[in-house]
């Protein structure tokens, strides 16, 4: 049977154990990436001469986008509406930001505080996003061609 010191080291030795497991395991390249993520947003903010609107990361490795803007809207359901179509602006980088090893992206409106924040999965692909704006244009066209009466 083990003593009492024997038990207390034991216990701190299994203690040291969880926590040495739990330790950094991320590959380098995954440690690389968000490297590369903080400091493109870091650039995008350095390089926008528009200081009422920036960047943020969240997230525990920094693979959240936030975008801080003023929306200028006061009712909250509008205000829902404007950021979820500027969060629709970015279909189409889905692949790209998967790539950079981003998982969410969203919005924060800089006057009330409100964030909508949508996994990346979520955003459409180039292809998707290029065909649904091809079906808007022709929408688009089709609309503004005059309408001709037949002739009899």
């Amino acid at each position: 049977m083990l003593g009492y010191g024997a038990m207390r080291t034991l216990y701190v030795s299994m203690a040291l154990a969880v926590t040495l497991l739990g330790c950094e395991r991320r590959t380098e390249e995954a440690k690389r990436l968000e490297q590369k993520r903080v400091a493109d947003l870091m650039e995008s903010n350095a390089l926008n001469h528009d200081r009422e609107t920036y960047w943020l990361t969240a997230g525990e490795h920094h693979t959240t986008a936030i975008r801080v803007k003023s929306f200028g809207i006061e009712d909250p359901t509008a205000l829902k509406a404007a950021m979820l179509e500027a969060i629709s602006n970015y279909d189409g980088a889905k692949e790209a930001m998967e790539k950079d090893g981003w998982t969410h992206f969203g919005f924060r409106d800089k006057d009330t505080g409100t964030e909508i924040i949508k996994p990346v999965s979520e955003l459409q692909g180039i292809e998707a996003a290029s065909a649904k704006w091809k079906a808007e244009m022709k929408t688009k066209e089709s609309a503004a061609r005059p309408v001709v009466p037949k002739q009899q």
